[in-house]
């Protein structure tokens, strides 16, 4: 009886919560409704209809409440107004006609607008895709803060929308040097670099020419390092993608129309989207996604080993050398061999010209 009582209780409880949870989640849009007080902290789906009985507005509230979690993850409000007799500000605002979705992002800007509802599933992937879109961009020659937007996008600073106007002080005082990526992120970029490298070595072998008796033949063992990260890894590959298999058992799917040279790969990893931008590198890619840049290795068991063996070239200690920031003419000399100097004091004067 005990257990009957207290297995009814968490069941009440629940259903308080999830109540609770929902009536967070919805909000009826009243005439004092204002964007500004979500701004940079929620995004909103605004729905509009003629009346509650309306098809449509019903079917899209039906569609939400399958999962809510989904939409609180995103920090999603959901602001409702079926009443055109009220003509509240936003009803104002937005102009709706009949059934209207709108998704809000967090600036206050419209990102999506529908005349017909769309379930959870179609709304977290075009939020998702905000993010995408910094990665699918390809801008190269001059320099750019493409990498940092990428990164500020995933801080959950910014995520949860608990940032002033001293975020980029606070969080990257020192400037930003790339991202660090969590290391499940890392086994997806390892997974899809794997399969791309096995791609193109398939594609390296087929080339004419060759010895008859130096037949090349593609291996499915590969050993990837990047970000301080080794993974050693088997690829079984089919005509619709490859299934890359980590040492500890865990598993990925990959699959991409990607071919060789292709600078912008838009991969699929278990179901999920990334993009990256690559360079190729001996043995592997220079890769860039979400704020990252990664040098990828993907090599073969022997060669992996021979590489372990190698030393690490350090870079060259500059500390004790003055570097000029382009070529040019010296043309004066401030200081004398063994003078103590002062920061900020000029040291010499060049002459160069900048096209």
């Amino acid at each position: 009886m005990k257990h009957l009582i207290l297995a009814t209780l968490l069941s009440v409880a629940a259903a308080i919560g999830f109540a609770d949870e929902q009536a967070d989640l919805f909000q009826p849009i009243t005439p004092e409704t204002d964007l500004k007080t979500f701004a940079w902290q929620n995004r909103l789906i605004v729905i509009f209809a003629n009346s509650k009985e309306d098809v449509s507005f019903q079917t899209q509230i039906d569609f939400l409440k399958i999962d809510p979690a989904a939409l609180s993850e995103r920090q999603i409000v959901v602001l409702t107004d079926p009443d055109p007799d009220m003509q509240s500000f936003l009803r104002q605002k937005f102009r709706p006609r009949g059934f209207t979705l709108l998704l809000i992002g967090k600036d206050g800007q419209v990102k999506l607008r529908k005349p017909f509802p769309w379930d959870v599933r179609a709304l977290s992937r075009a939020i998702d895709h905000m993010r995408l879109a910094l990665d699918q961009f390809e801008v190269e020659g001059i320099g750019h803060n493409l990498p940092f937007l990428s990164a500020v996008m995933d801080h959950p600073k910014f995520v949860s929308g608990a940032i002033t106007t001293a975020f980029i002080g606070e969080e990257y005082p020192d400037g930003f040097t790339g991202a660090q990526l969590a290391e499940p992120m890392l086994r997806r970029i390892a997974a899809s670099c794997a399969a791309m490298h096995r791609v193109a070595e398939i594609r390296r072998a087929k080339i004419s020419g060759r010895l008859d008796n130096h037949e090349r033949k593609v291996g499915d063992d590969w050993v990837v390092t990047l970000g301080g990260q080794r993974y050693e890894i088997m690829i079984s590959a089919d005509p619709q993608g490859s299934t890359v298999r980590f040492a500890d058992g865990a598993e990925l799917r990959v699959s991409s129309d990607w071919t060789p040279g292709t600078a912008l790969a838009e991969m699929v990893v278990d179901g999920a989207p990334l993009v990256m931008k690559t360079a190729k590198i001996p043995g592997g890619f220079h890769v860039r996604s979400r704020g990252a840049d990664l040098k990828v290795h993907v090599r073969t068991p022997r060669q992996a080993e021979l590489a372990d063996k190698m030393p690490e070239k350090q870079p060259p200690d500059t500390s004790k050398l003055l570097l000029c920031p382009m070529p040019g003419l010296v043309v004066k000399l401030e200081v004398e061999p063994g003078q103590q100097v002062e920061e900020g004091q000029a040291l010499c004067t060049v002459e160069a010209m900048k096209m």
